[in-house]
């Protein structure tokens, strides 16, 4: 008998303990669900402008490129990236092809890009990348997340040398989020 007062005391706690309100159960290292859920805005890249000069051996020539990037998933952080780098009439490229850190204006989080094809130097690829507390998604200690976005770049130039390209604005669409 001693035995049955036991079980039944068991399964008493088991069903009061069902009973009772569970915690929402969120899976955000694999971001089970949450695209479904959630509608993104796109990164907002303005001012891209692409400066070309050829140095005194007519061989070599320096590019800059230069952006202004904002998040309004972020409440509308921004800062303004950029690079330089050089290439060769010998086919010499030292574009940035892994990411380059933008410059810090975020009390926590950073802005990355790099580039991911360049067919020329007026149409290419880039990765936009940004990292911040997202406390209203992923709960803590998950709040940190990195949203991604790959987009593909055409510029328009001023001349037929092409010293000076710009493109004025573009949305980059959110694709990956990782956390």
């Amino acid at each position: 008998m001693h035995l049955l007062q036991v079980v039944s005391i068991l399964l008493g706690f088991i069903m009061a303990s069902s009973a009772l309100p569970k915690a929402p159960v969120a899976n955000v290292a694999q971001n089970t669900g949450l695209s479904d859920r959630v509608i993104f805005a796109d990164f907002q890249i303005s001012n891209m402008i692409l400066l070309t000069s050829a140095l005194p051996d007519n061989l070599t020539f320096n590019h800059t490129l230069s952006f202004n990037f904002t998040d309004p998933n972020s409440n509308g952080t921004n800062t303004i990236c950029g690079s330089s780098w050089i290439t060769t009439t010998n086919g010499g490229n030292t574009a940035p092809m892994s990411y380059i850190l933008c410059d810090r204006t975020a009390d926590k989080g950073f802005f990355e890009w790099q580039f991911t094809t360049i067919t020329s130097l007026t149409s290419f690829g880039l990765r936009f990348a940004h990292e911040f507390s997202d406390p209203v998604h992923y709960p803590p200690p998950y709040d940190m997340v990195v949203y991604f976005s790959d987009a593909n770049v055409t510029l328009t130039c001023d001349d037929e040398t092409g010293t000076s390209c710009e493109l004025p604005s573009m949305n980059a669409t959110i694709n990956r989020i990782s956390n």
